[in-house]
């Protein structure tokens, strides 16, 4: 009785094998395939059927060092990077004298920053009899050329040249693309030129891949910090100490935000208890802390300009807003404040033009109402001021008008400058005709108030000088008193 697998002998009642299948592939064969299979995904692109050709090939054959080495190159293809030392370790250890190993050892050691271990491989290759010495001379080169830049970056972050510095990391990056030293490096930069948005775009992306990277999280404090989000910034450099705790810069730059908040909190008691000129010292201290924070220090000099203010100075206030501006450009509520003090100190063409700016970005009905207020205030400004030309405030009462009056009036009258030159005498009458006129408005309730409502109509009757100009104003005995003085001098 016969079957497809074997024959039974009846009288021996036992089986007999048959021969071996001649078509069936060791293993060795069958990971042979898999592996020129994956030779040629490589070499079309297809790195993940590569890759999965290649462990294929190393199960069917775990003793290879080829597969190992050819699955690190598809990995590295992918930047996929977790097993690639191990499968290079792997191979190099199956098979010290492999060559092709030692290069791509080198070549991801170099990928991925490690520069002083790539020395190392590249010691080894120089060990072995070679017969070309260009590749050798190529990872030379290489070397040489990443640590000459990254000397460089390390001395344009010293000079604070940090758009040099960034000029240097992003030439390594191109040579070392998966290294995230430099990419960390390359992050720093960025943060001391306020590119914050690609700087969190750099670290997030490490952060997820590791964790417990001390500099990754020293470089967001850092990010944090220049954006002035100060407790931020503390909680990412206490972070970054949990994981490192002898981080140098982590260190100096927490100590930076401790001093500020301090400085701060001091300032603001000191305004909050009357003590205006220990405020300002406070502030002063905060901004010497670091002078690159300039979203912070922006901040300060507002405070300072706040705090002048109140000490009812104008100019020292301005002078602080405007250093406010040049620090943060797009300062809004600096720009508000600036404005108003130029309303303060009657610069009513500089407060215009800054409510226009505001009103153009922001669109609100605040910014509207100022900058009507402002362009009102200018347009009175190019009038005669009434109130300067006396000598008074815009809350001065009837009898400080009076009194200002007689004071303006007996300076300036034409019989006081008889003996002037002519075109001093021109003046003072030009000079006694205004004071003549802004009394007759200031002290006419009516006139006043149209005049102060921006109306120009006010005085169109007194607008020339002549011989009958003192009987407009209603109080004789000012014009008196006047003459009297006059005629005592003489």
């Amino acid at each position: 009785m016969e079957s497809d697998d074997c024959i039974l002998l009846e009288d021996k009642d036992c089986f007999i094998i048959p021969p071996p299948n001649q078509n069936v592939k060791s293993n060795k064969e069958l990971a042979d395939v898999k592996n020129k299979q994956g030779g040629s995904f490589f070499t079309t692109g297809q790195l993940q059927l590569a890759r999965n050709a290649y462990s294929e090939a190393i199960q069917l054959d775990p003793d290879c060092a080829i597969y190992y080495a050819n699955r690190a190159a598809a990995n590295m293809g992918l930047n996929e990077l977790v097993t690639v030392a191990d499968d290079l370790d792997k191979a190099i250890c199956l098979d010290p004298t492999y060559m092709k190993a030692y290069t791509r050892k080198f070549n991801y050691l170099f990928s991925v920053g490690e520069l002083d271990k790539a020395e190392l491989v590249l010691r080894q290759i120089k060990s072995f009899d070679q017969k070309d010495n260009k590749q050798i001379n190529d990872m030379e080169q290489k070397l040489q050329s990443v640590r000459y830049s990254d000397r460089n970056y390390s001395q344009a972050i010293e000079k604070k040249d940090y758009r040099t510095a960034l000029f240097y990391i992003e030439t390594i990056i191109k040579s070392c693309p998966s290294a995230k030293v430099f990419k960390l490096k390359r992050a720093e930069a960025l943060a001391h030129l306020f590119r914050h948005e690609d700087v969190i775009g750099i670290v997030d992306s490490i952060i997820r891949q590791d964790g417990f990277n001390s500099d990754a999280y020293f470089i967001r404090g850092l990010s944090y910090f220049y954006q002035d989000f100060l407790d931020k910034a503390l909680a990412h450099f206490d972070q970054a100490l949990r994981c490192e705790p002898e981080h140098k810069k982590c260190h100096e730059y927490r100590k930076k935000v401790k001093s500020i908040k301090s400085f701060k909190d001091q300032g603001k008691d000191s305004v909050t208890n009357g003590k205006l000129d220990e405020a300002i010292e406070f502030y002063k201290k905060a901004l010497k802390v670091d002078p690159d924070s300039k979203l912070g220090n922006a901040k300060l000099y507002f405070n300072l300009s706040v705090v002048y203010g109140r000490q009812k100075k104008p100019k020292e206030a301005l002078a602080q807003i405007n250093q406010a501006i040049k620090l943060d450009e797009n300062y809004d509520k600096a720009y508000m404040k600036r404005a108003s003090l130029y309303d303060e100190l009657e610069m009513y063409e500089e407060s215009v033009k800054d409510y226009e700016m505001l009103y153009k970005k922001l669109k609100t009905k605040e910014t509207k109402e100022y900058l009507d207020k402002a362009k009102v205030q200018l347009l009175r400004s190019k009038r005669k001021n009434y109130y300067k030309i006396l000598g008074v405030s815009k809350t001065a009462n009837d009898n400080e008008i009076k009194k200002a009056y007689r004071k303006r009036a007996l300076e300036h009258h034409p019989d006081r400058h008889a003996s002037s030159s002519d075109e001093e005498k021109a003046d003072q009458e030009k000079r006694f005709k205004d004071v003549n006129e802004a009394y007759n408005c200031l002290i006419d309730p009516h006139k006043r108030q149209r005049y102060d409502n921006g109306y120009d109509d006010v005085n169109q009757q007194s607008t020339s000088f002549n011989n009958d100009a003192f009987k407009m104003f209603c109080d004789e005995d000012i014009i008196n008193n006047i003459f009297f003085n006059l005629s005592s001098k003489r």
